[in-house]
Order: C-alpha cells, then structure tokens, then sequence
C-alpha cells in the first residue's frame, strides 16, 4: 500500500471459521493516535477529482513540464514523479504529516511533502504552518546569543589595583554541636593573583573597614589607585 490509501485491512475468524474482513482508519494504526484530532490522509482519488476542480491547475495541463501519470489506476497531473496538489487539499496534506511524523519542524516536513507532493510555494506554506504550531514552537530550540565580554584591562603593577569582595556571614556546625558565625573581607591583586582573607566581626549589615591590614597590624601594600 503507498501513502495515499487511507484504509488497512486485516482478516480474522470468527466462530463459523470464516473470514471477515474489517476495514480500519490508518489513524487507529499510529500509537500517537488522539481522541481530538482525526486527521486522514489523501487518496489518489480526492487529489484526481481536485485537480479537476481547481482551474489553476487545468492551466498546467498544456505546460510541459508537468504530464499526465497513472497512479493506482488513476490519471493524475504530476510534474516529475511528485503529484501537483490542489489548493483546497494542501493545508490537510500539510496537517497529515505533521501530525503524524512528531512535528518534525518545517524542514524536514517540506522535504518529506516534496517527495510525494508539488504545488508552488511549498516552502513559504509549510514555513507558515509550522510557526503557528503551538507545540512546535513551545518546544523549539532556541539559540540564545549572549553579548561578548569587555576587553580585560592588563594590570602590570602590583597592588595599582585590588578586587575587594565580602563574604559570608557562613555558620560552620561542630561534631561538638558548637556552632561559629563569621565574615571574611578577600582581597585579590590582579596583577600576581595574590589572595588575602581577613575576618570580620559578624553585623547584620555588611560594613567595609576603612583599613586594609593584616592580623599583625602592619600595612601590607601601599594604598591603591582609586580611578
């Protein structure tokens, strides 16, 4: 059977051994199948009688590019071996696959339709109907671009500049269940990567001392350069 056939048929037995044939929708075949939306393919049949309806398709006839082909015993205008759609029958063409291939996006969709199927501005449709799919764009992927980075400034000098941060205030939990409180005042040189930590009594507001020196009490670098 090829795409267009929207029936499938199986044979069993009933009590009397003899064989019934049933005669089922290829919608209740696809597991992903929904109670919503039944949607049913095209038969060669429907494609034959539109194209007879449609006059913009009847003007093809005489261009030779597109020929009269014989599918499933049916005369059907096709260009190539593609059969050339209606306008009345692309939007459920377009809803069949879609539906029925996971929303593949809009790529793989028209390369899929144009194996079988062909109608000016195919792209520009199936582009149009993938971006009102509410699925296909819940769960696109987007590509975010992020802005670049400022040039880093060299700094040769040390201690021409620091990087001052506070930290904290951390709880640390003894095995003793004793618990202890503090803030830390870090200082980087960026020039050696040089690292400096000093304690800090824990406020409930984070306060900057005014001086910068060490446990012993003694400057360890010269004030820096405040731009």
């Amino acid at each position: 059977m090829t795409f267009t056939q929207c029936w499938c048929y199986y044979a069993s037995y009933t009590t009397s051994q003899q064989p019934a044939i049933h005669q089922d929708s290829m919608n209740l075949v696809f597991a992903n199948r929904s109670e919503e939306e039944v949607i049913y393919p095209l038969t060669v049949n429907e494609i034959a009688e539109a194209q007879l309806l449609d006059p913009s398709i009847q003007k093809l006839t005489s261009d030779k590019k597109y020929t009269m082909l014989l599918v499933e015993n049916t005369q059907v205008l096709c260009k190539g071996t593609a059969m050339v759609l209606p306008t009345a029958l692309r939007h459920r063409a377009i809803s069949w696959y879609h539906h029925y291939l996971q929303h593949p996006g809009a790529t793989r969709l028209e390369e899929t339709l144009r194996a079988a199927m062909y109608w000016t501005g195919m792209r520009t449709t199936v582009r149009r109907y993938v971006k009102n799919c509410h699925k296909c764009q819940v769960n696109k992927r987007h590509k975010h671009k992020y802005g670049k980075l400022p040039t880093k400034l060299v700094i040769r000098n040390p201690w021409e500049a620091l990087c001052v941060d506070l930290i904290g205030p951390y709880t640390l939990k003894g095995k003793d269940k004793t618990e202890i409180d503090f803030m830390c005042l870090t200082m980087i040189d960026p020039a050696t990567s040089w690292l400096e930590i000093i304690e800090l009594l824990v406020v409930d507001k984070p306060t900057i001392p005014t001086g910068t020196r060490g446990h012993k009490g003694i400057s360890t670098h010269n004030t820096p350069q405040v731009p």
